[in-house]
């Protein structure tokens, strides 16, 4: 628009806040004042996935994500190979350097054994004051699963889904899920004796 330059900062943000994310994306790539007038307007997304293969580039997410008032409902972390391990250490360097602790309601991770230490990074990505549900789909280092229970993360958390080996279930402490409203434990495979176990580690509960 001829005119747009001469508007004051408060109507161009209520223009912004009435476009859709596609636009408000396409605006900031117009100028850099455009993409700074982005970053004053809070966006929230319904969900993302890292690494990113079919929905908005990880640029175009960063972007959206740079005004702190920013939310996204649920981001999944889904890691199975080395090169999507790297993706995720790149988005999370990248998110850093633009805004920091992401306002994320539902933390869902899909993260190979062999990679578990990412599950320390992901769940430090989130803004522990925001953050509802944490899903973990799989995790069999007690070290990693003792890290997260020290997090503000999981302490502010109101709902967990834990994938656990049962080895490591045998050595939960009641008092660290006592502040869940909801608790979802589930096991690969469970022989006739181990299930046994469990029960006895119930009734201890």
């Amino acid at each position: 628009m001829k005119h747009w330059r001469f508007f004051p900062i408060l109507v161009k943000e209520e223009v912004l806040k009435n476009m859709d994310l596609s636009d408000r994306l396409s605006f900031s790539k117009c100028s850099k004042k455009c993409w700074n007038l982005l970053s004053r307007i809070p966006n929230h997304l319904d969900s993302f996935i890292i690494p990113n293969r079919y929905q908005i580039s990880v640029d175009d997410f960063l972007t959206l994500m740079t005004c702190r008032k920013s939310t996204i409902h649920i981001l999944k972390v889904d890691i199975e190979s080395a090169d999507d391990r790297d993706q995720v250490n790149q988005f999370l360097l990248k998110l850093n350097k633009v805004r920091g602790a992401l306002k994320v309601k539902f933390l869902v991770m899909g993260v190979s054994p062999r990679y578990s230490e990412m599950h320390k990074k992901s769940i430090d990505s989130c803004d522990p004051s925001f953050i509802e549900s944490i899903e973990i789909e799989r995790l069999d280092s007690q070290e990693i699963y003792e890290h997260i229970l020290k997090t503000p993360q999981w302490k502010n958390s109101r709902k967990v889904l834990l994938n656990l080996d049962f080895d490591g279930l045998l050595e939960v402490n009641i008092n660290d899920f006592l502040h869940f409203k909801f608790i979802n434990m589930k096991m690969e495979e469970l022989s006739v004796d181990d299930a046994w176990k469990l029960v006895q580690v119930v009734r201890i509960i």
